[in-house]
């Protein structure tokens, strides 16, 4: 729920961008949403609602079916990264995205001086005009997910975070990406962190490996931390029980292993 007089708490609030309704709080049906972003063009409008589609048509590709594969390395010594070797390449297949393409909608639409959002959703292709939407630049108040994951039989939930850019687009861009690697780890990826001495350093060398096929998944909620300069993603996958069983039984392990951490002199 929005605050009514949170813009005059938070001083960094008048610096909000606008954001409709829907996009902090994602349609609760069964049906598979994605939002597309462009930034608005004051000379070409037109441009940047077609812009905002063709992200729209990408996003919902990668949530309908996507192969997340993801080896990383990161070396940090005193607080400083000297080696950080961080990407997160996504796999859709050519068959998901000619899929979507042909059967999606866009339901609603928003133009501010700043962005342009749509809201489109997989089902039966459907040209209609979307409803436009108004926005606002207050913020909702913080959700509890951002610390307590919900727990729900039958699915798999995770959250992305990403540290608020000049181009807010892309911060939303790579919480999603991140929620969606969340989501792969919980599915069977191998977290590693190992501290060694190094020149009479401590050094802590971290790993991330992970190839999972993730599909049918939902993007919840959305939510901005002004204060820290974050922004946040839910999303949530369903699966069958058999698969959640065994992520309890592994996230157990992690945590009574002290997330796999080792010391060696």
């Amino acid at each position: 729920m929005l605050t009514a007089n949170q813009q005059n708490k938070n001083p960094y609030q008048s610096n909000a961008k606008q954001y409709p309704d829907w996009f902090w709080e994602m349609p609760l049906d069964d049906t598979i949403y994605a939002v597309g972003y462009s930034e608005t063009s004051a000379i070409h409008i037109s441009d940047s609602e077609q812009r905002a589609i063709d992200d729209g048509l990408k996003n919902l590709s990668r949530f309908y079916s996507v192969r997340v594969k993801l080896e990383q390395k990161s070396i940090r010594s005193l607080g400083v990264d000297i080696l950080d070797n961080n990407e997160i390449p996504e796999e859709v297949s050519s068959e998901a995205e000619a899929y979507v393409k042909e059967n999606y909608q866009i339901i609603k639409k928003f133009v501010s001086r700043d962005y342009t959002l749509v809201l489109v959703k997989l089902g039966s292709k459907d040209e209609s005009e979307p409803e436009n939407s108004i926005g606002s630049a207050l913020i909702p108040t913080e959700p509890h997910w951002v610390t307590s994951l919900p727990k729900e039989l039958g699915y798999l939930y995770a959250t992305g975070e990403s540290t608020l850019y000049f181009r807010e687009l892309d911060s939303w861009h790579i919480a999603e990406k991140k929620a969606l690697l969340a989501l792969a780890l919980s599915m069977g990826g191998k977290i590693k962190d190992l501290v060694k001495s190094l020149d009479d350093q401590m050094v802590d060398i971290s790993s991330i490996s992970v190839d999972t096929e993730l599909s049918n998944v939902k993007i919840i909620s959305r939510w901005k931390n002004m204060e820290l300069g974050t922004c946040h993603v839910l999303v949530k996958m369903k699966v069958d029980n058999e698969i959640i069983s065994r992520n309890i039984q592994q996230s157990d392990q992690i945590k009574e292993s002290g997330q796999d951490k080792e010391k060696e002199p």
